[in-house]
């Protein structure tokens, strides 16, 4: 009985270290695929970002476009946050599932 609690804490620390490469090689992984999707995509950033005129292919340059994107999406609402309606909505008096008027 005395051998068992040893031989537990050898497995359960081989469990944890197999899943930590693990996640690590999928962290890697997903890292990878992001930055092809990112390459596939070409985007370009704006004159105005922070990295002006660069290909988006890290997080440096996705995090600028993202930046300059926001600010351009608040510019074009007035600072508005959430959307709104001017005027009265199109779908007012329709229900959700059907879109026909009530």
């Amino acid at each position: 009985m005395k051998k068992i609690f040893p031989i537990l804490l050898v497995v359960v620390g081989l469990a944890f270290l197999a899943g930590g490469i693990y996640a690590t090689a999928r962290g890697l992984d997903a890292k990878e695929q992001v930055r092809s999707e990112l390459l596939a995509q070409n985007i370009t950033t704006t004159e105005d970002a922070t990295i002006p005129n660069a290909r988006v292919d890290d997080a440096a340059t996705a995090d600028a476009m993202a930046d300059i994107i926001g600010v351009h999406a608040l510019e074009a609402t007035g600072g508005l946050r959430t959307p709104r309606w001017v005027g009265s909505s199109p779908l007012a008096g329709m229900t959700r599932a059907t879109r026909r008027p009530l």
